[in-house]
Order: structure tokens, then sequence, then C-alpha cells
């Protein structure tokens, strides 16, 4: 026990988490993160287009309506989700845009002082006072493809680390 730090929550929807000192110092980072935020991921997309790169997981694949749709089965059928995006600028002058949302949306905001650890098994990131932890299980060909994405979103900001 001596070697797990419990992490406390802010929002009611993250659950009380025990996270390990080695995965902390993977992410390099100290007992000042206090929400955590993990589930399995079960869908990723990717969109790579004109105007920018998105790349989001979710623990929910594309749920299907039957009858009528109300805004409360769509946000219902969101689940857990974090999205990385860049926006292009539409000219020189304008720069690119880097945003981060979560599924508990107060959290979101411009993707800034970030660090993220990418393996085929687990994506983790540290934003702010959160920390994400995603686990994946995907194919190489999948896998390669969120590295590029992740690659073409960061833009060599914050600290990306991918695991060959």
């Amino acid at each position: 026990m001596a070697n797990q730090l419990w992490l406390l929550t802010e929002l009611a929807t993250f659950e009380k988490a025990v996270v390990s000192e080695q995965t902390l110092h993977a992410l390099g980072v100290g007992i000042h993160c206090v929400c955590k935020m993990k589930f399995e991921c079960k869908n990723i997309e990717i969109r790579d287009e004109e105007f920018g790169c998105t790349i989001t997981f979710s623990d929910r694949k594309g749920d299907t309506f039957e009858g009528e749709i109300t805004v409360q089965k769509a946000i219902d059928s969101l689940g857990k989700y974090v999205m990385l995006q860049r926006t292009y600028g539409e000219d020189e002058r304008e720069g690119d845009y880097y945003y981060v949302e979560f599924s508990e949306y107060e959290d979101s905001g411009e993707l800034t002082n970030f660090q993220i650890n990418l393996t085929r098994s687990k994506f983790l990131m540290q934003y702010r006072n959160k920390i994400i932890e995603l686990d994946l299980n995907v194919s190489a060909d999948l896998y390669s493809q969120i590295e590029e994405a992740l690659s073409i979103i960061t833009n060599n900001r914050g600290s990306l680390k991918i695991e060959e």
C-alpha cells in the first residue's frame, strides 16, 4: 500500500481509483493530480480531413436508436470519451488550434501542458490535474494509424511517447 496513491475525485462521475507510483512516474506526474478517468476503449475514430485531424477514444461502439431520438438518448449514447483535435488555420496568418474534450466537458480545453504515453495496450495522458488511462486492444494497423494521428494532432507540443 505504501507504493500506491489514492487519487481523490472532484466530480461525482469519476470513480475512486488507485494508481501505482510507477504509472504516475511514467507520466512524470506528482501527487498534485487529483482526477482520474479510466475506461476500456471499445471504439476509436480517426478523421484526418482538409480542415483538421481528430481522434476519439470511446467506451461504446456506435449506438442505434429505436423510435424517437431524444436529446437525452443522444447524450446518454456518448458514454465516456476522450477527443483530441487539431484544427488547421484557414490561411497562413491564422494559427492552428489544439483542443481536448472529455465526456466530463468542464475539463475540456486547449491542448497544452500534457503528456501522452501510448502502447498497444494502453493510452495514458496527463492533462492539467487529470490522469486519463484507457485500456486498448488494437491491431498493428490501427495502432499505426493512432500513432500517426497523435503525431499530427500534438505537433511537437507537450510530450508524446510512443512505444514501438
